[in-house]
């Protein structure tokens, strides 16, 4: 009785090895593995690297050990993670590209049969021949930005809804003053000409804009405390000038009391020479 259905499928050394690796391929012993997988490696201008592994041990076996090596292997791109040497201060790096192509070989004890349990053939780099500069050195292959699968994710990413959220309030921008602003006197609507002229334009601004545009520039542009505190004196003096000067002429004892009054309030505006003149005038003056 033929035992042919109970014997797996075991894949031959075919000249295209890069269909002879995939997830579920089966190879009798390491020796063919290595063969294909070293073929496939070659002909995708690709390295791995072991990246963990268990020997198979068995003492009274020595033929299984030699024909199997490995209970279990594990292979990774040699542009897979960084890896780190030491724990101390002077710790070196290995240049890696991040690369997540990486194969799992196991053996199964029941068939004794070699395995690809996991495999992941996509690489986030160019697979090409070596590089080298003009010293020799080799370049690392360019990087890939967008795998399928990460444009995949993106797409899913994009597709889903997208909640509402406030915008952000920009910053208030200068208005240039430069330009001809068009008023509402001047201004002629489509109905009233009969035709599609434009509107008169008029190049004066009106004083409400003017004052929009200086306060814009005041908060955009503020002053320092000396050009705040100057400012207020000066406002104060042309108060004080106008409550003098709106006193009569003819009013002579008035102005002169008026005049005692202002001037305790120029010197704290302006404790000037002239200020002090003026109230030991003022002083000396007889009251009538």
């Amino acid at each position: 009785m033929s035992n042919a259905k109970n014997t797996p499928m075991v894949l031959p050394i075919s000249p295209d090895a890069i269909n002879a690796i995939f997830q579920g391929a089966k190879f009798n012993d390491y020796h063919q593995f290595s063969t294909v997988f070293g073929a496939y490696q070659e002909r995708t201008h690709t390295v791995y690297k072991v990246d963990g592994s268990e020997l198979l041990k068995d003492d009274n076996n020595p033929d299984l050990v030699k024909k199997y090596k490995y209970d279990y292997v594990v292979f990774e791109c040699q542009h897979g993670k960084i890896r780190r040497r030491g724990t101390g201060k002077r710790q070196t790096e290995t240049i890696r590209l991040g690369c997540e192509s990486r194969l799992r070989l196991k053996l199964n004890r029941a068939t004794m049969i070699m395995e690809v349990t996991v495999w992941s053939a996509e690489h986030n780099h160019v697979c090409a021949p070596p590089q080298f500069d003009a010293k020799g050195r080799r370049i690392l292959p360019q990087v890939i930005p967008y795998t399928p699968e990460v444009l995949a994710a993106k797409k899913a990413k994009s597709n889903r809804p997208t909640p509402y959220s406030r915008p952000a309030r920009a910053p208030l921008a200068a208005v240039n003053t430069s330009l001809p602003l068009a008023t509402a006197q001047h201004s002629v609507s489509e109905g009233e000409s009969g035709n599609n002229t434009l509107p008169i334009v008029s190049t004066e601004p009106s004083p409400r804009l003017e004052k929009l545009n200086q306060d814009l520039f005041d908060f955009l542009n503020p002053k320092s405390e000396a050009e705040k505190v100057e400012e207020q004196r000066n406002e104060m003096k042309a108060h004080l000038q106008f409550i003098k000067n709106s006193i009569p002429l003819n009013d002579t004892q008035g102005r002169l009391e008026a005049s005692k009054k202002l001037v305790t309030i120029l010197k704290l505006v302006s404790n000037t020479p002239v200020v002090l003149a003026w109230e030991q005038a003022l002083n000396s003056m007889p009251v009538q």
